[in-house]
């Protein structure tokens, strides 16, 4: 399989190693980057568009994936057919910053810990607003948390879309209060603490509008406690 990019340069193959593999792609990597392989019955929507890819490739935030590359397997004569803007490009592979450390868990951090990352993240989710970009897919799965925050890493699914700006400010900051329930559900679960799951449901339970500063209302409801976790127990008991 011969994958080009957008400047007709072939992929060089590098030494990479099997990171994890979903229902849409396959993932490799060596020390320094990712190399995303779609399967070949990938429907469109579940691959990065072009034009998604150049938005979030321009935007240098410490919260996102630094995105490399996109790459084409089309053959030698639709290639040229793209470049003559004649059929668009099909992404069907792409190349990203590896991030290794995704060991933190933000529950156990201090409070101010999640209350910063989340104040950068909903910077970064205006900015998405602004550029009418709506996120999708954003879960503890396509995210890594480091000593050194939390990164989106998977942003296949977000959408350049001609909605109200109004709307679409809606739908991302919910996305932020469902990042963050996600993140603690899955560290309540690993720790077979079932019981706090409510109190992770009250601590997203936020009502949204295009002006919630939700990094604001998350800091109200975590106000005293060291941990994120010293929520979930106090109203557990």
């Amino acid at each position: 399989m011969i994958y080009r990019n957008r400047k007709g340069n072939i992929y060089t193959p590098k030494e990479l190693e099997y990171l994890t593999a979903g229902g849409c792609s396959y993932i490799s990597h060596n020390e320094t980057e990712i190399w995303k392989e779609y399967f070949s019955d990938t429907k469109p929507w579940c691959r990065i568009a072009e034009e998604v890819f150049d938005l979030l490739k321009s935007i240098n935030n410490e919260h996102l994936i630094e995105l490399f590359d996109i790459y084409t397997t089309l053959s030698s004569s639709e290639f040229e057919k793209y470049q003559n803007k004649e059929i668009p490009f099909r992404t069907d592979a792409y190349s990203a910053r590896y991030y290794p450390n995704n060991e933190t868990r933000l529950l156990e951090e201090p409070t101010d810990f999640l209350l910063d990352n989340f104040w950068e993240i909903e910077k970064l989710f205006d900015t998405f607003t602004d550029e009418s970009t709506l996120t999708e897919d954003v879960k503890r799965e396509n995210a890594v948390i480091g000593p050194n925050g939390i990164i989106i890493i998977d942003p296949d699914c977000f959408q350049i879309i001609h909605f109200p700006k109004e709307k679409i400010a809606i739908k991302n900051k919910k996305n932020i209060l469902e990042l963050l329930r996600s993140i603690a559900i899955a560290e309540m679960i690993e720790d077979n603490c079932n019981k706090e799951l409510a109190s992770i449901y009250d601590l997203t339970d936020i009502e949204i509008t295009k002006d919630t500063n939700v990094t604001y209302e998350i800091s109200k409801k975590l106000k005293g406690t060291k941990t994120p976790k010293d929520y979930c127990m106090k109203k557990i008991l």
